[in-house]
């Protein structure tokens, strides 16, 4: 599925992912805590990431996110790949928070 990865101190990338929780944990480096965005976007962070101390990635509104994040999509209640349309809103918004 299409996801936007950011790692910290370093530009996003489209990337095609599994749509697995392993996955997931692989790539924020820990346990996930999704971040649910308008649009049907999600936010999936490291649960631990602040108490962890890993690298400031952005700022989201009044919280700052830690570590690597990555934005998929949500059919219901489950994450699915980013549409073109999700993609564009998500990249629109990082070009305001980096």
């Amino acid at each position: 599925m299409t996801a936007i990865i950011k790692p910290p101190g370093r530009p996003a990338f489209t990337r095609e992912v599994e749509n697995t929780l392993k996955a997931f944990q692989q790539l924020v480096g820990g346990y996930i805590e999704p971040v649910w965005l308008t649009g049907g976007v999600c936010l999936i962070v490291n649960e631990d990431g602040k108490w962890l101390g890993l690298k400031p990635n952005f700022r989201l509104g009044n919280d700052l996110i830690v570590g690597t994040a990555v934005f998929v999509g949500v059919s219901g209640e489950e994450f699915c790949g980013l549409s073109a349309a999700q993609e564009n809103y998500v990249w629109r918004m990082m070009s305001c928070v980096i």
